[in-house]
């Protein structure tokens, strides 16, 4: 938020949002948000968005073809 990537007009979708604290603590900010994670929510609706979070994806996959295929599903 603070390099203005998130605005009060901006769409966020967390994929890998575990609980979902952070879009708690972003939707206390005015960003209209919504999330999916495998374990925590796998039946959330994946959505379209201005942002996609991927971080807590990306970090945490070592094998090549299951980051790719993490990639292309959040895309």
């Amino acid at each position: 938020m603070s390099d203005g990537l998130l605005t009060s007009e901006s769409t966020l979708f967390d994929y890998g949002c575990v609980r979902g604290g952070d879009l708690e603590l972003l939707s206390l900010q005015g960003i209209l948000c919504a999330g999916w994670d495998p374990a925590f929510r796998p039946d959330a609706e994946r959505r379209l968005a201005d942002v996609v979070n991927l971080g807590f994806v990306i970090n945490v996959i070592e094998e090549t073809e299951e980051w790719a295929e993490a990639l292309r599903r959040s895309w």
